[in-house]
């Protein structure tokens, strides 16, 4: 379909570093590109926990994921 475009989300993460919800900031103009990143993300990406004071906490992150078409793999 040769979509291609940069989604910037909004992540929540768990105190275990597990993405438990990703939503779109600013996307990449395709709702298809938009929806493969956030399932991805919460999908398979995972972060060393945030800490507060030695006990691990939940936290927000902000995220970009870009789809390049001169990058994949033909």
């Amino acid at each position: 379909m040769e979509e291609q475009g940069t989604v910037t989300l909004k992540l929540e993460i768990s105190a275990e570093g597990r993405v438990t919800s990703a939503t779109v900031e600013n996307s990449s103009g395709s709702a298809r590109l938009d929806q493969a990143a956030v399932s991805w993300v919460i999908g398979n990406w995972r972060y060393q926990p945030a800490t507060h004071d030695g006990v691990a906490v939940a936290t927000t992150a902000e995220a970009m994921v870009k789809f390049d078409l001169r990058n994949a793999m033909r």
